[in-house]
């Protein structure tokens, strides 16, 4: 029964890169290109490849120029080429231009074009013809036989993203780094979701593009499970984080990043409104030592922590599951050790999540209680050859 119900996995990858820098004219310029071949092979237990092959191939080439002008000035740009066997030709541009306001003070303003292509399962799923990737379409009816939706082939994600930053260096120890961005997201590609549900009160019936029903001849006739592109968004956030050392064996640390859904635009009945599965705000910081009242010794403490924050992505869906938001959560690290002089000697301790905080980040990963280990190291020069 075991073997019956096995997922076969002989995929294969090919992947590759070249890439050649070189400064002409004070343009420090950078090309490349990159091959990525896909062989994924499951023997038709979980993917739609027991008739055919799955063969998929990436290819993409970029080119990027950087320069200063006027010694405050610099300007930088890039363009990516993306050619995927599935879908149409993409172009990625990027653009940043950075100045120098004052002595150690750079102002910068960017703005980069993104996609991201549909994976192989979101492509290729198949288990037991109700589970299916996208890379037909499909048509959804209700019980009278009417078309009530048109799900069309999984199309790449895009996002274009404006930044403005700030950096700093105040003094000989203060270093701030901070910066706010928008972004416009569109064609988001769907969790595996129930799109067609014969069994419902108010049934509904899938086809592929050529009137088949899927699941045809089974008692699920007609079920759909799949993915599907839907809405756009706009997404603003902002970051900020400050280093700063007053003497030279203790350095602070902090950082605080906000995020948040400025408007979400959902073109489809079937699908969910648009959930971030990222808390708000997040904050963390550090207090780190060395040789601090007594010489070859070390100790580092981090914290950090997030708001409550909605999770939701196929099954793990924390209203569904826990009846309530993820909840707020803090986590605190420390590491403490010595170098023992002249024997090249380290020996140090660490215990993670020090307040045993057993409340999850996100759903479906495991979740560490308090964990503690000890480490010896041992630093020499190498060998050395005549």
């Amino acid at each position: 029964m075991r073997d019956a119900i096995a997922f076969v996995d002989n995929s294969s990858m090919v992947d590759s890169e070249l890439q050649l820098r070189y400064k002409v004219a004070g343009v420090k310029t950078t090309f490349g290109g990159q091959f990525r071949h896909y062989a994924p092979s499951s023997e038709g237990t979980y993917l739609d490849d027991k008739d055919e092959a799955i063969s998929i191939t990436e290819a993409g080439s970029y080119v990027q120029l950087d320069t200063m002008l006027f010694d405050r000035l610099r300007l930088a740009g890039a363009a990516r080429v993306d050619h995927h066997s599935l879908y149409a030709t993409q172009i990625s541009p990027k653009a940043a231009v950075q100045y120098e306001v004052a002595q150690g003070h750079n102002v910068r303003l960017g703005y980069n074009r993104a996609f991201k292509s549909p994976t192989v399962l979101e492509n290729y799923l198949l288990i037991n013809d109700i589970l299916l990737g996208n890379r037909t379409g499909y048509t959804i009816r209700d019980g009278n036989g009417d078309v009530i939706a048109e799900i069309d082939p999984l199309r790449p994600e895009k996002v274009d993203s404006f930044e403005l930053g700030y950096k700093a260096a105040i003094g000989s120890n203060i270093y701030v780094d901070a910066v706010a961005y928008d972004s416009w997201y569109r064609d988001f590609i769907s969790p595996l979701t129930q799109l067609a549900n014969p069994a419902a009160a108010m049934p509904t019936f899938a086809t592929l593009p050529d009137g088949t029903p899927t699941a045809a001849g089974t008692p699920a006739e007609g079920t759909l499970f799949t993915y599907a592109n839907f809405g756009k968004a706009r997404v603003r956030g902002t970051d900020v984080g400050v280093d700063y050392r007053p003497i030279p064996e203790l350095a602070l640390s902090a950082s605080g990043s906000a995020l948040q859904l400025v408007s979400f635009e959902n073109n489809s009945a079937l699908q969910k409104p648009l959930v971030l599965n990222a808390p708000s705000f997040k904050l963390r910081g550090s207090i780190a030592t060395e040789g601090l009242g007594v010489k070859g010794s070390f100790l580092r403490l981090d914290g950090r922590y997030h708001t409550r924050y909605a999770f939701e992505s196929g099954y793990w869906n924390s209203m569904a599951l826990l009846g309530h938001d993820l909840p707020a959560r803090f986590v605190m690290d420390v590491t403490a050790g010595y170098k023992v002089p002249n024997t090249g000697l380290t020996i140090s301790g660490t215990v993670s999540n020090l307040l045993d905080n057993t409340d999850p980040d996100v759903l479906g990963a495991p979740v560490p209680h308090r964990f503690a280990w000890l480490q010896v190291g041992y630093d020499f020069d190498g060998l050395r050859y005549k």
